[in-house]
């Protein structure tokens, strides 16, 4: 069921008997229609719900606005403010010190001032924004069932050739696979910057071109790096433009993002955590895409280190979405039926590339 934006509750209808006495503060019409909201679209059962629970941050006490329990422990931490609230970055530390509180360790938490309904997940040691909380028995809200198993599907194929010796026309088609993944205008890259997106999309292009098509190469590198650039701005990181000209080469260009985005991935532990797999993802296909050769069509073995960080991109992104991720690489068995599992995937795809 879709959350509704926001409405005024009647006060004859509020939850919480502590409640009335703060129905002058602004904050309240926004938690009281947020009540209603994870009740009435999310089914959280009334007996789950909390206000005013007990936070200690640091040497201090706070009062969560809402804290939703599961199995009686701490689940979900939502922080309200008034409607007019706009420093929506400190709000959701705010939400996130709470749920990182030594007694709540919150899975997920939340802040909306009516509006704005901003969502983070606990994965590890970071905080990921993800589309929307579970609804309770159901699927996440907002999200389509159909957009979830397509995206699945157009998974499998990497599966079905992760961790493997794989090169040649195998590697040109597992390339291509992941190009299609980042291609696709699905939820799953959600949380995720959509410039860092495009880049391993149109740098994946770069690789998968046929080598004659040098002008399209090119186009596609100079898209990427400018995407690059644009993420670097944004975080307040310095990455230069690329000298292309006459004399220049894709893998001298290459090299030269490649030593630039290096120590952007080197910083990343402090950007946003979402984006650190797929930051070490593109520094690993900027590695492999020195490799290849440019005047024939032979592409050299998938490298253990883009292996790597392909997998753990891909783990992270099935966390995110399901809350399970890949099986450990030394579990042989379970990963040699995973590969199993993915064959006709991979094979149609075979077919099709």
């Amino acid at each position: 069921m879709q959350r509704q934006p926001f409405y005024q509750i009647p006060k004859t209808a509020w939850l919480h008997v502590k409640a009335q006495e703060t129905s002058t503060q602004p904050e309240e019409i926004v938690r009281q229609w947020c009540l209603h909201e994870l009740i009435r679209a999310y089914g959280v059962c009334i007996t789950d719900l909390r206000s005013e629970a007990k936070a200690k941050v640091g040497s201090k006490d706070y009062r969560i606005d809402i804290l939703i329990e599961r199995e009686a422990k701490p689940w979900i931490v939502v922080e309200c403010k008034r409607r007019e609230h706009t420093d929506h970055q400190k709000a959701m530390e705010q939400a996130i010190s709470y749920a990182d509180a030594q007694r709540i360790q919150a899975e997920f938490a939340v802040y909306t001032n009516g509006d704005v309904w901003d969502v983070r997940r606990r994965i590890r040691t970071g905080w990921v924004p993800v589309i929307d909380l579970p609804i309770i028995g159901g699927v996440a809200a907002n999200s389509d069932l159909v957009d979830h198993l397509l995206v699945l599907q157009s998974i499998q194929p990497m599966l079905h050739k992760l961790d493997s010796p794989i090169k040649g026309a195998e590697a040109a088609r597992l390339l291509s696979a992941m190009q299609c993944f980042f291609n696709g205008s699905h939820s799953w890259c959600y949380a995720q910057d959509q410039g860092l997106r495009d880049a391993a999309d149109n740098f994946l292009r770069v690789f998968a071109a046929p080598r004659e098509h040098i002008n399209y190469r090119f186009g596609k590198l100079i898209h990427a790096v400018s995407c690059l650039q644009a993420y670097a701005k944004n975080h307040g990181l310095t990455f230069h433009s690329i000298p292309i000209g006459p004399q220049s080469t894709l893998s001298n260009e290459l090299r030269f993002a490649k030593a630039q985005w290096q120590d952007i991935a080197v910083l990343s532990k402090d950007l946003q955590a979402a984006d650190v797999p797929l930051i070490h993802l593109i520094t690993a296909l900027l590695d492999y895409g020195q490799t290849l050769p440019l005047s024939v069509r032979k592409y050299p073995p998938i490298t253990s280190a883009l292996h790597t960080r392909l997998r753990e991109y891909l783990d992270s992104t099935l966390i995110i979405h399901f809350g399970l991720g890949l099986p450990d690489v030394s579990d042989e068995l379970l990963t040699s039926d995973l590969r199993d599992y993915c064959k006709d995937s991979w094979q149609n795809f075979d077919k099709q590339s």
